[in-house]
């Protein structure tokens, strides 16, 4: 037989197609879309000594595609080769298990999509979930035109339990069909493999609203005076190291002097830098009683000035203003215009000479517990000596 040499048939099954052209038909928008054949099977023939050496790996089976030029059904020639080694001459091919390989060629197109995330878990106590990011938010999705245009978005779902920070995970995503279908397709591609998912986690805590009282006139925070703000409290929502620090948030002063026995404003909530209020006010109603105190109103003319500059002299034009005055009932019967004096003060007039009207203080000589209501000014004339 090794004098001899004579020939002999052997059998290669199952003998993988390299498929090349890929590119080449990307360039002039087409894809692949099915194949129906991977693998052929071929008999060889050649002498003994020749053949039984030769394996399956060591025939190379090719099929170009780069000379299609259209979309449809092609038939395709392959092209039989071995590896270095072996003479082509040494061997005949037989048969083969198919004589053309046909693929489906289609219209190669890109679509861009919104990837959609939701977050399956649960969040801990005192904490708040809040948006679902997603980087990159869209992604560009390419493949045969009747499976791209299928294509409505493209989801990924994070799964954690009781978190209590921000969580993030780099995630693949599956497509999803108009009719909410998952689309599983290994002839669709990507411009990303995967994304990054974000759930944002944040401390929510309830915290008070507060408003601060300068007392004056007769009335004393606490003591004669009810402060209704509606509403009581606020949900914020933010970083845990700034929520700790807050209990309250102050929504601003009101002096009690400035009004007679009630006062009602709404006022802005403004919250610290990296927080968010998710109960979702932005303004508060206060309202201010004072109770157990009376007013009245005298015309006074006892006005004096202090803080003048030296060197000036002041003529004082206001005869008398009307004081309103609060305090408890027998104070207030027993107030006389004697008992006013009225306070303009010059400290801003420095060295300025001419015709002014100035901010003036009104003080109840004997009376601690009564005072004026409101803003009073006078008007005098300063003239340097």
């Amino acid at each position: 037989s090794i004098s001899e040499n004579p020939n002999m048939t052997e059998n290669f099954n199952g003998i993988t197609i390299e498929f090349t052209g890929a590119e080449e038909l990307a360039d002039k928008n087409l894809i692949v879309s099915e194949i129906d054949a991977e693998s052929l099977n071929i008999e060889i023939t050649g002498a003994r000594l020749n053949v039984a050496r030769l394996k399956k790996e060591d025939i190379i089976v090719t099929v170009d595609m780069s000379k299609i030029s259209i979309a449809g059904t092609h038939q395709l020639q392959y092209d039989i080769k071995f590896a270095a080694g072996f003479d082509k001459d040494d061997f005949t091919v037989s048969s083969t298990s198919s004589k053309f390989v046909t693929v489906d060629v289609k219209k190669l197109v890109s679509k861009n999509i919104e990837v959609r995330g939701t977050f399956d878990g649960e969040v801990a106590e005192g904490y708040i979930a809040g948006s679902l990011i997603i980087d990159p938010a869209v992604i560009t999705v390419s493949g045969p035109e009747d499976e791209i245009t299928k294509i409505d978005y493209a989801s990924v779902v994070l799964s954690r339990d009781k978190i209590s920070k921000s969580v993030t995970e780099e995630m693949s995503f599956s497509l999803v069909a108009k009719e909410n279908k998952t689309i599983d397709s290994d002839i669709i591609s990507f411009d990303v493999e995967t994304v990054q998912v974000t759930q944002t986690v944040s401390m929510h805590k309830e915290v008070s609203l507060i408003v601060k009282c300068i007392d004056g006139a007769g009335a004393v925070t606490g003591e004669n005076t009810t402060i209704v703000i509606e509403p009581a409290t606020i949900w914020l929502s933010g970083d845990a190291e700034i929520l700790e620090q807050i209990n309250s948030i102050t929504l601003g002063t009101v002096d009690l002097s400035s009004f007679q026995l009630s006062y009602n404003d709404d006022m802005p909530i403004v919250i610290p830098d990296g927080t968010t209020i998710t109960s979702g006010e932005n303004k508060a109603e206060v309202t201010i009683q004072v109770f157990n105190l009376t007013t009245t109103k005298i015309s006074a003319s006892n006005i004096e000035v202090k803080n003048e500059t030296e060197g000036y002299s002041t003529e004082i034009i206001t005869k008398s203003l009307d004081i309103t005055l609060r305090g408890s009932s027998e104070d207030i019967s027993r107030v006389r215009a004697e008992n006013i004096r009225i306070v303009a003060d010059l400290s801003d007039q420095g060295n300025a000479a001419g015709t002014f009207e100035v901010h003036a203080t009104v003080v109840v000589d004997g009376f601690p517990n009564v005072g004026a209501i409101g803003n009073y000014k006078v008007n005098v004339r300063i003239s340097k000596n």
